[in-house]
């Protein structure tokens, strides 16, 4: 069975919640409860910290210190803003997941052919934008939250052993 899933109009939504939940993996699987800090707002929070540190040491005349660490501090936020950025347009919006038996095959990242076997999957984390699939490896996959239902059947269909968290 395929499912497809058009992110175009909750693309950041999805991807800010599907990769603070593939980020904090270990922690999902252990308490089996969604993350409560979106990835953006961790990025912000450090941010924040090394703004206020190059504040303080400005206040106390360490003018070159203050300047590389809010130059850090800038360069830091830009990288990670560019670094999705990138992977939002490398990315369709149309993701094609293929649900079988022996588990998901993704086609949608350029042309990729990329197969996991239902051993690989480790949960399946329903959130309030995005349905989050991780995997035993760094790679995860992400669909909107529209499609909870036919994943829900799928899961019926093919591995009712999956943990599912909600």
């Amino acid at each position: 069975m395929k499912i497809s899933g058009n992110i175009k109009e909750n693309k950041f939504k999805c991807y800010n919640e599907a990769r603070s939940i593939a980020k904090n993996k270990r922690q999902v699987l252990l308490k089996q409860k969604v993350c409560s800090w979106p990835f953006w707002a961790t990025k912000f929070l450090v941010f924040a910290i090394f703004f206020v540190l190059g504040f303080i040491l400005v206040l106390n005349d360490y003018l070159f210190l203050a300047n590389i660490v809010i130059l850090g501090d800038i360069l830091y936020l830009a990288l990670n803003l560019l670094r999705v950025i990138l992977s939002l347009t490398i990315r369709d919006d149309d993701i094609v997941l293929t649900f079988n038996k022996e588990g998901i095959i993704d086609e949608s990242y350029m042309g990729i052919k990329m197969i996991f076997k239902w051993e690989k999957i480790k949960a399946i984390v329903f959130g309030e934008y995005s349905i989050t699939i991780l995997t035993d490896t760094p790679y995860y996959f992400f669909l909107d939250i529209k499609n909870k239902k036919k994943v829900l059947e799928v899961l019926n269909k093919y591995s009712k052993d999956i943990l599912i968290v909600k």
